[in-house]
């Protein structure tokens, strides 16, 4: 019994130690991330910006902390799955913030892309039209590209096929100068 109990002090004596530590701000959360996030280390990086937006929620920092979880899971993880979610949590809780409509476009375009889950992708492109196609006319052009080509060989849609064709007559004139 008494062992029992000095092990319980022990262990709430560590916890309590280990919650008195200096807390770090949301721009030190965020610098250790990336320094985590450039040596590679993506669980490290994940962790601190997963951090930073759980104690900072309403810090500047914290839609970009998403939209770097989203970038490391897809990149160094491949966790498509994770990679979504967190531009899904952006997108919610972050609707106005400069890095919620690419986050909605990379929902749609993992979706196509990488997953080949044609309705989603759909869903979500049709949903970035619908919510940021003033944003950026490079993304709204892709979107649009995207819904009405997804799926397709890459011979059959016209603008391709039409640069190939282009390409492949210039080499010939290059050829016979």
């Amino acid at each position: 019994m008494r062992k029992v109990l000095l092990l319980l002090v022990v262990i709430v004596l560590v916890i309590f130690l280990s919650n008195c530590g200096e807390s770090l701000t949301d721009k030190q959360l965020y610098e250790k991330a990336q320094k985590y996030e450039n040596e590679e280390n993506a669980e490290l990086a994940i962790k601190f910006y997963e951090k930073l937006v759980s104690d900072y929620s309403q810090s500047k920092l914290a839609p970009e902390a998403l939209f770097r979880i989203a970038v490391v899971a897809a990149g160094f993880q491949k966790n498509l799955e994770k990679s979504i979610e967190a531009y899904t949590r952006l997108v919610s809780k972050y609707p106005d913030s400069e890095f919620a409509p690419k986050s909605q476009f990379m929902i749609g375009y993992i979706y196509a892309n990488e997953i080949k889950d044609y309705d989603e992708a759909k869903k979500a492109y049709n949903l970035f039209l619908e919510k940021y196609a003033d944003v950026d006319s490079g993304m709204t052009a892709s979107a649009k590209f995207e819904l009405k080509n997804m799926g397709k060989d890459i011979s059959n849609i016209d603008f391709l096929k039409d640069l190939a064709e282009k390409e492949t007559s210039n080499k010939k004139e290059a050829k016979g100068n």
